[in-house]
């Protein structure tokens, strides 16, 4: 087995060219924790899912905080880690997807662990139970239905208006209202339409809860992906002094998680979070509405799209196949828990592509599209920063939200380990993984003063038109 695990190891050391993955071996400790784990083989326990799932997390919580303690030591992680050392004594928070956790493991719960050091006030929103040991700075609010199509929006405006109403009350002269958005949806029959309606619930009821309050005290931060990336960009590279006798660098690529077939339609929900938020905020700072239209514009073909492409499983192919062509019919769909289905219809009267040429030129023209989709964000996000921040530059971070799933085929396979497994996955990720220190870091802004916005020319002429 041991052997198996080297070549995992010589499999990045020969790896050409080199990626960031080298850089991370580089550190003995990192590699010491993923021998262990290999080493210490419970045939049994290793079988068992309920057993195994807490050993895979074992190693997660001993990874991060070496990956995190790496990252401070280079440039390129170093600048944003700054942040987490910033006192957050001015910020009165509210995040929706979080809860407290005595040892976090997500990228909500830690963040949620970094605001209660020095935060005056904080409300966290999850489908868990409060928690027993909760700091007495923090009230926790359960909720099962911030997704539900009818329920979801009276949720959000219920608890934004009970933290607004307290903020105004106690903590408005000293402290800026934020409100994090980290709920996204990853697997699961509807996961892209769940992300579309609880963003759509979220910007109903922020604009109907900040509707009073001043431009100048509150912001709102959404957990990106770099899955939102357009599929053009760049592989991003660091520059790695291999020791400390040498003056030379060596320049590592940091391959770029972005908008592929693969994940296209799950990219395209993430996005109609940012669009449906960025809406929000667009009509709580009055910008003009020319902007809103446009921006509204992207949103419902974003909802259409999701729709059709989810009655085909999120295939790319399947989206590429019935989003063109004669006028797509609707009718009034039967699928009542469906946010996205009820406003649209299901879909019917496709036309199908006749031959492969066809649907290649339609595949290229959707990847295009929703390039343009992602790239004119960027303007967006420029035009309304002091209000809007996406945690933008999260590739992959070793959470729940994968060890559950490589747990779960590592225990079923009948031909590997299933801790060489783990490994395994690790490994191959360290081409671009971050520690969730790193993740968190980049919900805070710099500490920096205000800076002007963008006017609206600014924001409406460097647009691209393909969207």
């Amino acid at each position: 087995m041991m052997e198996k695990f080297e070549d995992l190891v010589s499999n990045i050391q020969e790896e050409t060219p080199a990626t960031l993955a080298i850089w991370r071996i580089s550190n003995k400790n990192i590699i010491d924790i993923l021998k262990e784990f290999v080493a210490d083989k419970h045939d049994d326990d290793d079988r068992t899912y309920g057993k195994f799932i807490l050993q895979t997390q074992g190693l997660f919580d001993r990874l991060n905080p070496l990956l995190a303690q790496q990252e401070r030591t280079n440039d390129y992680f170093s600048s944003t880690l700054s942040n987490m050392d910033y006192p957050r004594t001015d910020e009165f928070s509210v995040i929706f997807g979080g809860k407290y956790a005595i040892k976090p493991h997500s990228i909500p719960e830690s963040l949620v662990s970094r605001l209660v050091r020095d935060n005056p006030r904080i409300y966290t929103v999850s489908r868990s139970k409060p928690p027993d040991d909760a700091p007495p700075n923090l009230t926790h609010i359960q909720s099962n239905v911030l997704a539900d199509d009818d329920l979801g929006k009276g949720e959000f405006l219920k608890i934004l208006n009970m933290a607004r109403d307290e903020w105004q009350k106690s903590f408005w002269k000293t402290t800026k209202l934020v409100v994090y958005f980290t709920l996204g949806f990853f697997r699961g029959e509807i996961t892209c339409e769940k992300n579309l309606t609880t963003a759509d619930n979220f910007q109903e009821a922020l604009v109907e809860s900040f509707a009073n309050l001043e431009n100048n005290s509150w912001r709102v931060v959404v957990t990106g992906t770099d899955a939102t990336r357009p599929s053009t960009f760049m592989n991003d590279t660091l520059d790695w002094k291999m020791d400390d006798t040498s003056n030379s660098t060596n320049e590592l690529i940091v391959p770029s998680y972005k908008i592929s077939d693969r994940n296209f339609v799950y990219a395209m929900s993430k996005l109609g979070q940012y669009y449906m938020v960025a809406s929000a905020v667009i009509q709580l700072t009055d910008k003009a509405s020319r902007t809103r239209r446009r921006v509204d514009l992207i949103i419902r073909k974003i909802e259409k799209y999701v729709a059709i492409s989810q009655a085909g499983g999120s295939s790319f192919e399947h989206l590429a196949r019935h989003s063109c062509g004669p006028r797509i019919s609707l009718r009034r769909s039967q699928r009542g828990e469906s946010a996205v289905m009820k406003r649209l219809g299901n879909i019917l009267g496709f036309s199908l592509f006749k031959d492969t040429s066809s649907l290649a030129n339609q595949s290229v023209a959707m990847m295009a599209k929703l390039n343009a989709i992602s790239k004119n964000f960027d303007d967006i996000e420029k035009a309304l920063k002091n209000h809007l921040l996406i945690a933008n530059c999260i590739s992959i971070c070793y959470t729940p939200l994968h060890g559950i799933p490589w747990t779960q085929e590592a225990v079923k396979s009948t031909t590997n380990d299933p801790r060489l497994s783990i490994v395994s996955q690790i490994t191959w990720r360290l081409r671009n993984a971050i520690s969730i220190e790193r993740a968190i870091s980049l919900h805070f802004p710099l500490p920096k003063g205000p800076q002007e916005e963008l006017s609206e020319l600014d924001l409406s002429s460097r647009w691209s038109t393909r969207c």
